[in-house]
């Protein structure tokens, strides 16, 4: 791009031009690397649309907040897993307890029983009963105990059963946690990229905003995409990463005052295609071509609307 304050170049010999001309294809040709393997922005980015490019950045916004909520409730899930396996644990243990004790209740009271030469009810009942009434009264609660034993011991078998399969499905979940955080983790990775991709785009999106109020203020046409790739072809032979040594920079020749102008920073070379179509379209809308006026683009302005 070429600046009153770098001054016209048509006041360039007309061999100069051509040799420079030839230089400059040359570069090209020979492989003058492009930024980032891009020879333009992606299309199917809001550029020039800052209501989409707003709308992009807030679900990026919020899927990033999702995924950490999702690692949140992971987290949450896993201490909740490990404190009902300490429980299942310690209900396996309390069952256990209880159903042992059981069992030695009835080992003992079957000795018992082998030792008296009888039934367990008898060797109880014969030991302490005093009158045939006492001795009928003890036999039915003794029966009845005994189907209480039994039916309490049905229902710790089954509870510690239970207890098990329990503990079975908990290990397996637990287990199951580090692939769950695995995923959250690389989801967040990823809406991170996301965000910050529509971080990018939104602030492109406000410089063609900007450029477009240049735009109707000034009563600017607006150039054609094959207007803009003619000029490009003009200035650079389309490479936006092209820098010769000669002051100027990028696919539309910025020099570092105007580039600066325009809100830019560091080498234009250096910025990708994205900010250096935006930059550029910003410029026209604020300058004009500046063909043959010595604006922006004195020679290769021609390509675009005079107005």
């Amino acid at each position: 791009m070429r600046t009153e304050t770098r001054g016209p170049r048509s006041g360039m010999p007309a061999r100069q031009l051509l040799v420079a001309g030839l230089t400059m294809m040359l570069l090209v040709a020979a492989g003058s690397p492009l930024w980032a393997g891009q020879v333009g922005p992606q299309a199917d980015k809001p550029w020039r649309d800052a209501e989409e490019a707003a709308r992009q950045l807030s679900d990026a916004q919020v899927r990033l907040l999702d995924a950490r909520d999702a690692l949140v409730q992971a987290e949450e899930r896993l201490v909740e897993l490990e404190e009902a396996q300490l429980g299942v644990d310690e209900e396996r243990f309390v069952v256990a307890s209880e159903l042992q004790a059981t069992r030695e209740l009835a080992r003992d009271l079957a000795i018992e029983a082998y030792m008296s030469g009888g039934t367990i009810t008898d060797a109880l009942y014969v030991l302490d009963a005093t009158t045939a009434t006492d001795f009928a009264y003890r036999t039915t609660i003794l029966t009845e105990s005994a189907d209480a034993v039994a039916r309490s011991t049905d229902h710790f078998v089954r509870l510690r059963s239970q207890a098990s399969e329990d503990a079975l499905t908990l290990a397996d979940e637990i287990d199951g946690m580090d692939r769950v955080f695995e995923l959250a983790r690389e989801e967040i990775a990823k809406a991170e990229l996301a965000l910050v991709d529509a971080e990018w785009v939104m602030s492109i999106a406000e410089i063609h905003r900007a450029a477009d109020e240049l735009m109707t203020r000034w009563n600017r046409t607006e150039p054609t995409e094959e207007q803009w790739d003619s000029l490009r072809f003009c200035e650079s032979g389309r490479n936006y990463a092209i820098n010769t040594g000669n002051g100027f920079y990028g696919a539309y020749q910025f020099n570092l005052i105007t580039w600066v102008d325009m809100g830019g920073t560091g080498l234009p070379s250096d910025a990708p295609p994205e900010e250096q179509d935006a930059r550029a379209r910003y410029l026209y809308g604020l300058r004009g071509s500046g063909f043959d006026v010595g604006g922006p683009w004195p020679l290769c302005g021609r390509f675009l609307p005079r107005n």
